[in-house]
């Protein structure tokens, strides 16, 4: 899946991506095979415990086996939360060393040093031979360890950040090799503060070369990929210096020692590495680290449908056969009346369980599998022939048709009374049809009508006809901006200040009367040529309030319907919020320059969960890559306009254009 934000290395090829394939097979099997085998010893080993600490537990009331299962139930949060993680990495890139890299130290770390480092010799005496033991474990914490540090230096793209961290590197991945063959060199061969300080010093190290990397080399995207992942393995080291410290200086005795290790120790060590786990996978499905993205979404939508539905239809043949089984051809019956559920549920299920994690997770508020309510539908061809032949709407004559949208149609007609010809705007007529919509329509088109600005369409007249809505308007000559960058191309930075100086005018001059216009694109900015000069545009805004009104009816956002273009629309916007200034306009204008001054939009996924995802958390490519005749400085002026949230942003729209003059 291509990305311009990628964070990903090198996609390799064969026969490297068959070699590192069966490494990872390797570690995955061993690392998997070390936890199986060891699992019932170290289980017989806690729950048989007779220590003084186990007594101690049992006067209190609880039961032999609970020190196995608190020690097991912390341990298992690890393994689980690394494990899944890098199944779906693995998945997802197994085309990349780098995920393929992070994927088998997710095992190593997460799974590895549970099963061989803390269990211990003794959870596989009983199951391997005794010559294996040693080499076993030291294997596995070896590979935990080193892939662990390594990938930390590595993280996100493979590249050692400042180059001299590689060394670092280097020297913990032969000392831990070494430590393999040489059992003085291995760290469990050191007192508790000796390996705690050596920990410390060299994920603290790591730590410390992510900080500089994310404060001096990474794009914003890295940053918002990997800030989750600073972030829990910082949680990480806190809780082993907590568990270290306690355990060293609180605790006199070895009984106190012991009960310090069990109830401090597991949830101090395994709960923060479940934190690094658990923020790798937020970083995967929330900011699209290595271009995992929304397909993740979909997968777990589709996957637990489908286990569900699975599960739905095998209980229901159960139960419809129990209920049938007295009649002749009962599992007929059964197997029919199952398949008829099975169509009448999976659909609105599905759909559900969609809302529900895209709501939860991604706060995606809007419904993009029906970005325009069916009842917006454009008007048939036939109701535009039938007013085309009678040529009049009320007092308006010689009707022309010039434009037809999902909202409304528009004709050129003439004035009875101005002697010019005006555009008259027919509002479908399921919009007409909701008395709510009706009057809001009225109220709104009254505000709009009083807007007397030279870079907004002039409103003469509005109201109701025989059941159509309408709005009379100027008549502009000339193209939508549309239309004139389908002709043209991208737009020189001259070339496109004149019509951006325009719009930010008229968006300024309605902020400041408290009107957002919500649906600013290039279809809705007229470039109006009535002087017949070519060169020279006046760019006029239009439909100022119609998007507001649709957007704003009861029924539409009831049914999750939203009229809008999401190529242009607001982070704010896609999250439903319950107020949306101004600033969701220059998000929207930010977006539209970008388009004319690189000719491309930011942001060109054709899924629409996935362009909704994007503008919610993916920085728009770098504009001065796209147009390099752009200065430098213009791409952070666009980012700061398509900032994610309304703060980040100009506070005017004026603001925005008066950046790009200063270039």
């Amino acid at each position: 899946m291509a990305s311009t934000t990628s964070t990903t290395s090198t996609t390799l090829r064969n026969p490297w991506l068959l070699i590192a394939r069966l490494a990872w097979l390797v570690v995955a099997v061993f690392v998997i095979g070390t936890l199986i085998i060891g699992l019932p010893g170290v289980y017989q080993k806690y729950a048989g415990d007779s220590s003084a600490l186990s007594q101690i537990l049992q006067q209190h009331g609880l039961p032999a086996n609970w020190r196995a299962i608190y020690s097991l139930g912390w341990q298992f949060v690890a393994i689980l939360s690394f494990g899944i993680v890098a199944l779906i990495i693995a998945w997802r890139r197994s085309r990349d060393w780098m995920g393929l890299l992070v994927s088998a130290a997710c095992l190593g770390f997460g799974v590895g040093i549970s099963s061989t480092y803390v269990w211990g010799a003794s959870a596989f005496q009983d199951v391997l031979p005794a010559a294996l033991v040693p080499f076993v474990t030291r294997i596995a914490l070896a590979l935990g360890l080193t892939l662990g540090a390594v990938c930390l230096y590595l993280l996100p793209d493979g590249k050692f950040v400042p180059r001299w961290s590689r060394w670092l590197a280097l020297v913990w991945s032969i000392w831990m090799a070494g430590g393999v063959f040489i059992p003085a060199l291995a760290i469990t061969n050191y007192s508790l503060l000796t390996s705690l300080g050596i920990q410390l010093v060299v994920y603290g190290m790591g730590l410390a070369m992510q900080i500089y990397r994310y404060r001096h080399v990474s794009t914003p995207s890295q940053r918002q990929q990997m800030k989750w992942i600073v972030w829990g393995i910082a949680a990480t080291l806190v809780g082993f210096m907590i568990s270290g410290f306690v355990r060293l200086w609180t605790f006199s005795t070895p009984l106190q020692s012991e009960l310090a290790s069990l109830l401090i120790n597991e949830p101090f060590i395994h709960g923060p590495r479940a934190l690094v786990a658990i923020s790798i996978g937020v970083a995967i499905l929330r900011y699209r680290l290595w271009d995992i993205d929304f397909i993740i979404n979909r997968s777990v939508v589709y996957g637990a449908m489908t286990a569900l539905l699975a599960a739905f239809l095998g209980i229901s043949l159960l139960v419809i056969t129990q209920l049938f089984q007295n009649f002749a051809n009962g599992p007929i019956v059964a197997v029919a009346i199952s398949a008829v559920t099975f169509g009448v549920v999976f659909q609105p299920a599905r759909q559900y369980l969609r809302r529900f994690v895209d709501r939860r997770f991604y706060n995606i508020q809007i419904d993009y599998q029906r970005p325009v309510d069916r009842r917006l539908a454009p008007p048939s061809a036939e109701g535009a022939t039938r007013i085309i032949k009678q040529t009049h709407f009320g007092e308006y004559s010689n009707l022309e048709i010039i434009g037809r949208g999902g909202m409304a149609e528009v004709y050129k007609a003439d004035h009875p009374m101005l002697q010019r010809p005006v555009a008259i705007k027919l509002l479908s007529a399921a919009l007409a049809a909701e008395p709510e919509f009706r009057k809001r329509f009225l109220r709104e088109a009254e505000m709009v009508s009083r807007l007397e600005h030279p870079n907004i369409v002039r409103v003469f007249d509005y109201g109701e006809e025989g059941g159509t809505c309408y709005i009379v308007m100027e008549y502009l000559d000339g193209q939508d901006l549309g239309q004139y960058l389908r002709q043209i191309g991208r737009l020189s930075l001259a070339q496109a200040l004149p019509i951006l100086e325009d719009i930010a005018a008229a968006l300024d001059y309605a902020h400041g009367i408290g009107l957002v216009h919500r649906d600013i694109k290039p279809s809705n900015v007229m470039l109006d040529d009535a002087a017949g000069a070519g060169s020279s545009f006046r760019a006029v805004l239009m439909d100022f309030g119609i998007a507001r009104m649709v957007e704003g009816q009861t029924v539409l956002t009831a049914t999750g319907g939203i009229v809008g273009t999401f190529d242009y629309i607001a982070p704010e916007q896609i999250q439903a919020a319950t107020s949306v200034d101004g600033r969701a306009d220059i998000y929207a204008l930010g977006v539209m320059a970008y388009q004319m001054l690189t000719g491309e939009l930011p942001f060109k996924q054709k899924n629409p969960g996935s362009l909704l995802m994007a503008h919610l958390s993916q920085p728009p490519p770098d504009a001065h890559k796209l147009a390099p005749e752009l200065p430098v400085k213009a791409s952070s002026v666009l980012e700061q306009a398509m900032a994610k949230k309304p703060e980040g942003r100009f506070a005017k729209a004026g603001e925005f254009v008066a950046r790009l003059l200063e270039l």
